[in-house]
């Protein structure tokens, strides 16, 4: 399955990225990945037989293969440098019927598109989801993250979890606020019932990140999976 997301806010996108995902997890994909490579997770099955579910950012977008471009021009006055972006987005282009007949889902998040790529994508048999011109977002508090975790607010809790990670910040830091709020709780527990909760919260969380470094997963996909099924 292919599945093309242009513009929106982070929220726009992280919701049709989940609903386009089908409850698949999804792993983000190196922008330094080729296209073989793509194309090699494209056709290749799980020992188990299952689907997997991947994301690539703005890999199909010209502006950012265009902006690679060395600055640096011959007598002629053309241009001399590396176009790989260039000739990378246009192989993906390419890839995009392959990409659809799949059965692991790709999804590529693209600011814009134009019309002559998204009819060609279509074509092809990709799914699209267009919204609206990206509006500004308001500055993400990261200690919103924990207040929801602590109201046991499953949604915010999750939304406001991916949109630290659109934001690029680190999941330790994140899962370190998260334990540091835990601790806190528990320090200000009156009640046996109380201090047994908050002592599992922060159990939960320390061993998070610990199982992520042991190499038990990635700890973005652990703490999301942690804001879906926390109590």
């Amino acid at each position: 399955m292919l599945a093309i997301i242009v513009g929106g806010t982070p929220e726009d996108r992280l919701s049709a990225r989940h609903a386009l995902a089908g409850g698949v997890l999804v792993e983000e994909i190196d922008e330094n990945v080729s296209p073989d490579e793509i194309a090699g997770m494209a056709g290749t099955m799980t020992l188990m037989g299952d689907t997997k579910g991947f994301l690539l950012r703005r890999a199909l977008s010209p502006k950012r293969a265009a902006a690679e471009v060395s600055e640096e021009e011959g007598e002629s006055g053309e241009a001399v440098g590396s176009t790989s972006s260039a000739d990378k987005s246009a192989v993906l282009a390419s890839m995009a019927e392959g990409l659809a007949q799949s059965p692991h889902t790709f999804i590529f998040e693209e600011d814009t598109l134009t019309s002559k790529l998204q009819a060609k994508l279509e074509k092809a048999g990709a799914t699209l989801r267009i919204f609206e011109k990206i509006k500004k977002a308001e500055p993400l508090n990261v200690f919103a993250i924990s207040d929801a975790m602590t109201k046991g607010d499953r949604k915010t809790f999750w939304l406001l979890l991916m949109r630290a990670r659109e934001a690029g910040i680190p999941p330790e830091q994140i899962c370190g606020i998260l334990a540091w709020k835990a601790r806190s709780l528990l320090a200000i527990s009156y009640t046996s019932a109380e201090k047994a909760k908050n002592h599992k919260l922060s159990r939960q969380l320390v061993m998070l990140y610990h199982d992520a470094h042991r190499g038990a997963g990635d700890l973005n996909l652990l703490l999301e999976q942690f804001a879906l099924t926390a109590q």
